[in-house]
């Protein structure tokens, strides 16, 4: 048992000096303060193949997008998402109205299997060449969330889109957006801010980032602050890089396809994306304590999220499907386990007030799926 946790820290260490030794800072143009480490369940410099246990590229269909995996590829060092006409029947609309609609394209699209809230974020992306009818979008979404409380208001959904781009006639202009939906509500609401890039976001990489912080969410393009929107976002939220219709092939209002009985010109059609890192500032609560079995292919949990609160000795266990009991524990280096923990329930704590200074290995157990984690205390 000591050998195997001994073995398990020296690859956890490896991984995480690994990361440490390049991607240290975000770019922005006169560096941004902050104490920033890079989280790789949600970077990807996409030059190992296509990581299916960092990202999801096969979620459920909702409204007028319809999501293939077959539009996604990775190969010479570069994310390509494909979006084409494909004609399809027998859908139903996300709002579940009882409205079947027929769709008519296919696109790609990868989403992160881990949350997290807080953080900056960036990605180099080249847009696609059709326009318009194909938007490329960076952003993040809380996904099967429980209610919160922001400021004495009940919330039931949190969007950032850090980016959209082309989905204006004018496709030099691109969208930052920051959406919420209150618990009761048919309509989301949506803040946004527009930007009118100084290029063509089709003839080369440029690079789109964003600070989201606890009240407020800047945004940046190419190292530069273009945007800032005072908000508080405050669901844990998946990260996700898409490729979608937009008008003339969809409605925004309804969210329902248009007719398209035939393959317009201009598909398909790509965007690409060179790599995707996310920071988080070791200064801010909320912060997301990896599971860096993500980086090895092997049995690892896809649903299990460990958060740190800044000041508090508490870890915040979330798994979204229990398999009977979940079981935690902390190890140290020396293979003894220090505090373990029990529980049938979604979300829970872990007390850690007890532990002395130094290195710990975290490690949680839900059925078959295993969670492992550097703990520093």
């Amino acid at each position: 048992m000591k050998k195997t946790i001994s073995t398990l820290f020296l690859v956890i260490v490896m991984v995480f000096i690994s990361h440490a030794q390049k991607n240290a800072k975000p770019f922005v143009s006169g560096g941004l303060s902050g104490d920033w480490k890079l989280k790789p369940a949600f970077s990807d410099e996409f030059d190992r193949g296509f990581k299916s246990n960092k990202w999801d590229k096969d979620p459920v269909d909702w409204g007028g997008w319809s999501w293939d995996p077959n539009k996604v590829k990775v190969s010479g060092g570069e994310l390509k998402l494909t979006m084409d006409w494909d004609k399809r029947g027998n859908k139903r609309h996300l709002d579940n109205d009882g409205i079947k609609d027929q769709l008519y394209f296919k696109s790609g699209i990868i989403r992160s299997r881990q949350k997290l809230r807080y953080g900056y974020f960036e990605a180099s992306i080249k847009a696609v060449g059709k326009h318009p009818g194909a938007a490329p979008a960076f952003w993040v979404y809380s996904h099967k969330e429980n209610p919160i409380n922001i400021d004495g208001v009940s919330v039931k959904y949190n969007e950032i889109d850090f980016i959209e781009l082309m989905q204006r006639p004018d496709s030099k202009l691109a969208d930052h957006n920051v959406i919420k939906q209150n618990t009761g509500a048919t309509k989301k609401v949506k803040l946004r801010k527009t930007t009118r890039l100084s290029f063509f976001p089709v003839t080369g990489y440029h690079i789109y980032g964003c600070h989201w912080t606890p009240n407020k969410i800047d945004f940046y393009i190419d190292g530069k602050r273009v945007k800032t929107i005072k908000a508080k976002s405050q669901h844990f939220q998946k990260v996700v890089l898409s490729l979608g219709p937009r008008p003339p092939y969809v409605n925004l209002e309804t969210g329902r396809p248009e007719i398209v009985n035939s393959r317009p010109s201009g598909f398909p059609t790509n965007m690409k994306v060179k790599y995707v890192r996310v920071w988080q500032d070791s200064n801010v609560s909320g912060r997301l304590i990896e599971n860096t079995s993500q980086e090895e292919e092997s049995t690892t949990s896809k649903n299990i999220n460990v958060y740190e609160e800044s000041n508090s000795n508490l870890l915040n266990i979330s798994v979204e499907n229990v398999n009977g009991y979940i079981n935690a524990s902390i190890i140290d280096i020396q293979g003894k386990v220090i505090i373990t923990k029990s529980s049938t329930k979604k979300n829970f704590t872990l007390d850690t007030s007890s532990l002395s200074k130094g290195l710990y290995v975290l490690q949680i157990k839900n059925g078959n799926e295993f969670y492992n984690s550097k703990l520093i205390h």
